[in-house]
């Protein structure tokens, strides 16, 4: 099975060069219902979009709210906002750290190196 990359109207796939993808798990949530989650991430700032991720054959179907699309990273972790922001949900979500992911690719430039 060849992984599906980027993004559609539906799915989470693996980020291309330079694009990052910061989402929550919905499916790895414990001791909070998915719809208190989506209230808290909109509460955040967030307009959370529900897409499924479907990582490998191995794991179950996984429901998410993708929070935030990232096209243009240039491979520099300074002042990384979505770095902070993914630290800040951890710590919102913190009896259930897996739910809170992050997929990030290095650019082309960075790769070659």
């Amino acid at each position: 099975m060849t992984l599906f990359q980027g993004l559609n109207d539906f799915q989470i796939g693996i980020p291309h060069p330079g694009c990052s993808y910061l989402f929550v798990d919905l499916s790895a949530l414990e001791g909070i219902t998915h719809q208190d989650a989506l209230s808290k991430l909109q509460n955040m700032g967030y307009q959370p979009t529900l897409r499924y991720w479907d990582w490998n054959n191995d794991s179950p179907l996984a429901v998410c709210a993708l929070l935030k699309v990232q096209e243009d990273w240039d491979g520099s972790y300074e002042e990384d906002a979505l770095v902070e922001e993914f630290e800040t949900l951890c710590e919102v979500f913190g009896t259930c750290p897996d739910a809170v992911r992050f997929l990030r690719k290095c650019p082309r430039t960075l790769q070659a190196a």
